[in-house]
């Protein structure tokens, strides 16, 4: 349930939204961080929601049952 900042790299793409359960800001660019920082400072309504997004997202897609689903269908794909 945080509001988390966090480098634009292949690594997180496939599972956070930026501005919907996270903010990207561009990789080796302080400015940008900064910028995204400060506006998270000043928009304290902007921290709830995406901590509450991102909380939601952790429940409904990324939990263990999930996890286990899909590894099962790609090991039963392969097979």
């Amino acid at each position: 349930g945080k509001a988390v900042i966090v480098a634009k790299t292949p690594g997180v793409i496939d599972y956070v939204e930026d501005g919907e359960n996270a903010l990207f800001y561009e990789l080796a660019n302080p400015n940008d961080l900064r910028e995204k920082i400060e506006f998270l400072l000043n928009n304290p309504s902007e921290i709830e929601r995406l901590g509450a997004n991102a909380r939601k997202s952790v429940e409904s897609h990324y939990n263990e049952k999930n996890m286990a689903q899909n590894i099962y269908f790609a090991i039963k794909d392969l097979c």
